[in-house]
């Protein structure tokens, strides 16, 4: 499984980001097969997968409205908290978009 922790911001300096190692550009640029890759490589290195950008979500949600739910060959499940919130997970449907997701969340 492929854990995704979002955040509004970083809450410390413990943890890495994606952010920290790939850029939007970068993220945005990827086909589904080097987007996998990237997320077992930052994973095999850092561990849990720590992200503010909008975009490393909406890209999943693209995969998912073209390939389904199961586009990593592996469950990907979403955890996100605002402002020291607990975690709580969130779900894509067939459409690419996270049920229940708040509104504004990254700004």
């Amino acid at each position: 499984m492929i854990k995704i922790f979002l955040v509004q911001s970083r809450y410390t300096k413990y943890v890495s980001y994606i952010e920290d190692i790939y850029s939007s550009y970068d993220i945005i640029n990827m086909d589904k097969e080097s987007f996998v890759g990237m997320l077992h490589n930052f994973m095999s290195e850092y561990g849990d997968i720590h992200s503010c950008y909008d975009t490393l979500i909406n890209h999943i949600g693209r995969f998912v409205r073209e390939y389904g739910e199961n586009w990593a060959g592996e469950e990907v499940a979403i955890y996100a908290r605002k402002f020291g919130d607990p975690y709580q997970r969130y779900y894509f449907n067939e459409k690419g978009q996270l049920e229940g997701w708040p509104y504004g969340f990254f700004g």
